[in-house]
């Protein structure tokens, strides 16, 4: 008896100290003043024949949203590029910015550039 207890009270007080600190550390959700958008083109790569699939592959990253929303946003940026110069170049690309457009990344193209860092998808309201 006096054991179960014990182990009964270890448990509760487990739990108590996950709890308060899991309302330590919540964040609410925070409004964010989008920066005027702007584009830098194909970042990293000539522009010369994908410029319009880097400009709305900008948009897309300067909107933001979650992890689906990017991968979609990609994957059409990959198809764009496909139609223009073919699969190497449209894969080379895509794999670059599945890399180098993480949000965790702190570079200005990254995904959500619009927004200040944030280290992480975000989701956004789809109205």
């Amino acid at each position: 008896m006096y054991k179960k207890l014990k182990i009964t009270s270890l448990i509760i007080s487990i739990l108590t100290i996950l709890f308060i600190a899991g309302c330590a550390l919540y964040k609410p959700p925070v409004e964010f003043t989008k920066s005027e958008f702007k584009s830098d083109g194909c970042s990293m790569f000539p522009d010369i024949w994908h410029y319009q699939c880097c400009y709305n592959h900008d948009q897309s990253y300067w909107d933001g949203g979650d992890a689906e929303d990017r991968l979609q946003a990609d994957n059409i940026f990959k198809q764009c590029v496909a139609d223009i110069s073919g699969d190497i170049v449209a894969n080379s690309m895509y794999l670059g910015v599945r890399m180098g457009g993480h949000p965790i990344l702190p570079l200005p193209w990254r995904w959500d550039f619009g927004i200040p860092y944030q280290k992480s998808y975000r989701q956004i309201s789809k109205k």
